[in-house]
């Protein structure tokens, strides 16, 4: 008998993916996978819209339990000769098992189909045999059913093509990230819905709409607000305001961007024009960030310095 018929004999049977050792490409290929899982959550926290990070995780984990399972599925699966199977048990019952293929595996010991083959890697007869697929230790044409095809397709976009231009891959990704983003951000606006005034405090509480309608509630200072004026950009005017009928307010200190309707029956007339007067050009002058009992008593002191000694109140 032939020397590497009876080693195969002798060599354990590899009944699936997970059996007998990992192959370390396979082993690999669940690192990186791992690794991409990782990164795009970590962009997916990256949002800070409650409305887009709860969409984009509900969506991540959506793909990502189906490469798992498509991946394990896969991995487990046996794609030993199913005439193979039948007459191995048929021998363990005490049965005779009755057949007209003529083909015989000398290692296994049973009849095969005619396109079937002997892997050595797993020491078995595979129908349909190919090669070897080094992401989940398995011969290749069996696997590809419905359950492969996530996997094949996450696997094959992940490192197959996108190690033959890794640089322009990358700067595109991050290309749309920051277009997605962006896109996402001048659709959730900040546009007000409600402003409310407090005079003692010299604050405003705000009610406002997010992305996917998302209310939000948030309170600003207001020595810390400005009405943007009208800007030319690229030499190009922008005539976003214009069309939109919308006052772009800034908060200098939280660094956000606001909106208010121009229309003035969105506005109480008594403090519509003194609230304009009082927060528009402050970046032109000088802004130091005080309080504006705190900006008054500056300015006196200012003015205490330049008056003569003799024009200076008695205490």
């Amino acid at each position: 008998m032939d020397v590497d018929v009876k080693q195969g004999r002798l060599r354990a049977v590899r009944r699936n993916g997970l059996v007998n050792g990992i192959n370390p490409y396979q082993f690999l290929s669940w690192i990186y996978t791992l690794f991409d899982i990782v990164i795009a959550y970590f962009f997916a926290f990256q949002f800070e819209e409650t409305g887009m990070r709860e969409l984009q995780l509900i969506l991540l984990t959506v793909i990502v339990t189906c490469v798992i399972y498509s991946c394990l599925r896969t991995t487990l699966i046996d794609p030993t000769d199913s005439i193979v199977k039948e007459e191995k048990l048929s021998k363990l019952l005490g049965k005779e098992f009755k057949t007209d293929i003529k083909s015989y595996c000398l290692v296994c010991q049973a009849h095969v189909q005619e396109k079937t083959k002997h892997c050595w890697s797993c020491n078995k007869c595979v129908s349909k045999f190919d090669h070897h697929f080094y992401k989940t230790n398995l011969m290749f044409d069996h696997q590809i059913d419905a359950s492969f095809y996530p996997y094949l397709l996450q696997s094959i976009y992940n490192m197959d093509y996108m190690r033959i231009n890794v640089l322009a891959a990358t700067a595109a990704s991050a290309y749309l990230w920051y277009f997605h983003h962006m896109s996402m951000n001048d659709i959730g606006k900040n546009y007000f819905t409600k402003v409310q005034y407090n005079k003692d405090k010299e604050m405003i509480f705000v009610t406002r709409m997010g992305s996917f309608g998302v209310i939000r509630e948030d309170e600003f200072e207001t020595h810390h607000l400005e009405v943007i004026p009208y800007y030319t950009k690229s030499g190009v005017q922008n005539m976003r305001q214009n069309d939109l009928g919308m006052y772009e307010l800034s908060c200098l200190n939280k660094q956000e961007l606001m909106y208010l309707y121009m229309e003035d029956a969105f506005w109480n007339p008594k403090l519509k024009t003194q609230f304009l007067t009082n927060h528009t050009q402050l970046i032109s002058k000088q802004y130091f960030g005080l309080k504006r009992n705190e900006q008054e008593e500056y300015e006196k002191t200012q003015t205490l310095k330049e008056l003569p000694l003799k024009d200076l109140p008695v205490p």
